[in-house]
């Protein structure tokens, strides 16, 4: 929505907010180049009309066949454009990444671009960097809770136990008990909250609160294995997954 293409926001936003085209990110390449941890993985080539993408992205999930996803090419001079993709687009192909620990079900696809058009309508922004400033905060804030989806499945699974062994409960005896994950959960998810709730989302506090939320999620899901006992190392138990 903070692009100023009309196109996009009348034909394409109305189907991704009702859910009629799915669609991914396609933004961890870009965001790690904008902290100087990676080249930037795509090209873009000005023609007639529109650019020309080459190049491959390792890993883009939440996509597959019939569906889209936003990226961004280095256009050479420090210049870079963010524009908007179709999975069958001429000149894309998708291969799928499988044989992850827990994220099978994650949709995730190495993406090869081979000169692959993409039309001026598709342009989310010529002014990239100040672009990604205004998002990446947003962007931040959709991941943490996927980290507050783990910690809950987590907690849940030890209460179940609880009630499970009542009269024989030695989990009691473990340090890590789900009354305190449950504190902590709500405490994450109160910061949440608040800084979601500003007009500018605050980049330190939202990175701070992710790197919170996964040590938690750490916590929460080791501390279910050891409660599940024996089971919890049983393919394919919940705990294992």
């Amino acid at each position: 929505s903070f692009t100023e293409n009309i196109f996009l926001k009348k034909e394409v936003l109305p189907d991704l907010i009702t859910g009629k085209l799915l669609s991914g990110t396609g933004l961890s390449n870009p965001l790690k180049s904008f902290a100087h941890l990676e080249k930037l993985h795509l090209k873009a080539e000005e023609v007639a009309g529109g650019y020309l993408i080459s190049g491959s992205l390792p890993a883009v999930s939440n996509i597959g066949p019939h569906q889209a996803f936003a990226f961004v090419a280095d256009q050479g001079k420090e210049e870079k454009i963010m524009g908007f993709v179709y999975c069958d687009t001429l000149g894309i192909t998708l291969r799928e990444r499988v044989g992850f620990i827990g994220v099978n079900g994650s949709a995730t696809y190495s993406v090869t671009f081979d000169e692959v058009f993409i039309p001026e309508e598709q342009m989310i922004s010529r002014e990239v960097d100040n672009f990604i400033k205004k998002i990446r905060g947003y962007f931040l804030a959709y991941q943490i809770p996927l980290a507050f989806g783990l910690i809950t499945a987590s907690i849940e699974m030890m209460e179940k136990l609880e009630q499970k062994h009542q009269q024989n409960n030695i989990n009691r005896f473990l340090p890590i008990q789900s009354d305190q994950l449950r504190k902590k959960y709500n405490q994450l998810r109160l910061q949440l909250s608040k800084a979601i709730s500003q007009d500018a989302l605050d980049w330190n506090e939202l990175t701070n609160l992710r790197l919170k939320s996964g040590y938690v999620t750490l916590e929460a899901v080791q501390s279910a294995m050891l409660h599940h006992g024996g089971g919890a190392y049983v393919k394919p138990s919940v705990t294992e997954r």
